[in-house]
């Protein structure tokens, strides 16, 4: 492929990539990232474009403009913004600038295919996984994902309302096009490990749906950490069949049949198990794929109480496959439970931090696109977080601050490509060296009231389309205007 075996400017602006982020070859996790893993996305995705000698938007060159959007926000994270940053790139590579419009880079960025970014996701994901520290496993396991859903949203176009239709309670034309987005995360790493979307509602639209799209990635014998959502019996017995282990939260209906003697039984050491008998066909599901269900699940119940004053409960029961209590004491999997909440926290920094929650893109493949890549840079702010953790024995990367991490790779991405090589081992030194100062607060037992204390501004919400409030407006005005002549 021209663009990637002769052309020296591209080859170098993969390289551009990894020196944006920080990733370097002197870390074990250096060979999280390398250029070839970037070329065979684009390759296996059979992604090409900018094949002319003389052409600046390149695969690497727009993918490196579009994960330098995904760092900032605001008018930083436009298209304008993106082009300067590409011009600055060129001039740190010795080519000659382009010019300063978006246009073409705009329509470089489209022609990226959705599986250039999900497979680097996914690789990135899974590389980091092996290099983590084994004092970062759980009960020596390294496969433990969190698991969640959240809901993301974009441009009132005509083509995201298509394929992604506005809540059905909103009135037509008031309401903005929505996409429920699922993220298997790793615990150990933090880094999404896989991604699935769909509309906000419709057939196979719940976070259950959504997770049989990723459940043939997650390897045999690894544990699923989930909320209630999680705990059908279709859901466990598909893991199951995979050899995947759940820990879950009971439902309001299993709990209250945990006096049942039919279903439960009370073994020696004090634990209960429950036995869920196969339930009738679901009508998404095919009689092929019923009958390879089992007619039975056991699950083990651990009852967690909660000490801490001002939670909404203080006591909910964990259910699990994972039977054996000797490998798996009761106090950790209570413990493992409690660490689902940070998935929550990711999604927080995905949303928020990220400015991930209300995508720019005015096509459903643009929503996609730059969620994809905005996931992408968020392994790679989490792979920078890896590397400071492990240069440390007593700190885990969840320890580190993400935001931290954010800001000082958003603000050396396009300065560090000037930097000779000497320069760039002194920065990137003191970057591994600082970053883990930056500590996540701890302050356990800590309650927040679920309250807004900044209020927004006091208009009324739009309870008809913006083309018929701005007709009677207009309207009105012209009415008003008439009558003082």
């Amino acid at each position: 492929m021209f663009f990637y075996h002769n052309s020296e400017s591209s080859a170098r602006a993969f390289s551009a990539i990894r020196k944006s982020f920080q990733v370097t070859d002197d870390t074990s996790f250096g060979g999280v990232l390398t250029e070839r893993d970037i070329e065979k996305a684009f390759e296996d995705a059979e992604c090409e474009f900018g094949r002319r000698a003389d052409a600046v938007f390149t695969p690497a060159v727009t993918l490196w403009a579009f994960l330098s959007q995904m760092l900032f926000t605001g008018a930083a994270r436009s298209c304008d913004a993106a082009v300067v940053r590409i011009q600055q790139m060129l001039g740190a590579l010795g080519q000659n600038a382009c010019s300063g419009l978006s246009g073409a880079y705009c329509k470089a960025r489209a022609k990226i295919a959705e599986a250039v970014p999900v497979s680097l996701i996914r690789s990135t994901g899974e590389k980091a996984e092996r290099l983590g520290k084994d004092a970062w496993m759980w009960n020596g396991r390294r496969h433990v994902f969190l698991v969640d859903g959240a809901v993301v949203s974009g441009p009132d176009t005509a083509e995201n309302q298509a394929e992604y239709p506005q809540a059905s309670r909103q009135a037509e034309g008031c309401g903005f096009p929505l996409m429920r987005v699922l993220v298997l995360v790793s615990l150990i790493t933090g880094m999404v490990r896989n991604v699935a979307v769909s509309p906000y509602s419709g057939k196979g639209c719940s976070e259950n749906g959504m997770f049989r799209k990723v459940l043939p990635s997650i390897p045999a014998g690894s544990v699923v950490v989930g909320d209630q959502y999680y705990g059908s019996y279709f859901g466990i017995a598909a893991m199951r069949l995979q050899k995947v282990d759940i820990v879950t939260r009971l439902t309001t209906r299993r709990v209250e049949a945990l006096g049942d003697p039919d279903q439960c039984e009370t073994r020696e050491n004090g634990e209960t198990f429950m036995t869920w008998k196969r339930p009738v066909r679901p009508a998404w599901m095919t009689p092929e794929r019923y009958a390879e269900m089992p007619e039975t699940l056991t699950l083990r119940v651990v009852t967690v109480t909660v000490a801490e004053k001002g939670f909404r409960v203080e006591r909910f029961h964990v259910a699990t496959t994972l039977l054996d209590a000797e490998r798996d004491p009761s106090d950790t999997l209570a413990w493992l439970y409690r660490k689902r909440w940070h998935v929550e926290i990711d999604l927080r920094a995905i949303k928020t931090h990220m400015a991930l929650d209300i995508l720019r893109g005015k096509t459903p493949h643009m929503m996609r696109l730059e969620l994809f890549v905005g996931l992408l840079a968020y392994n790679l702010i989490r792979l920078k977080l890896l590397i400071a953790a492990s240069q440390s024995d007593d700190i885990t990367p969840r320890d580190v601050s993400f935001t931290s991490a954010l800001t000082a790779l958003s603000a050396g991405y396009t300065l560090i490509l000037w930097m000779p090589p000497e320069h760039f081992a002194v920065w990137t030194h003191l970057q591994t060296r600082e970053l883990p100062k930056h500590r996540v607060g701890h302050r356990p037992g800590r309650v927040e009231p679920r309250v807004v204390k900044r209020c927004p501004k006091p208009f009324p919400k739009m309870g008809q389309p913006r083309h018929e409030l701005r007709r009677r407006l207009v309207d009105s005005t012209e009415i008003k205007n008439a009558g003082n002549l």
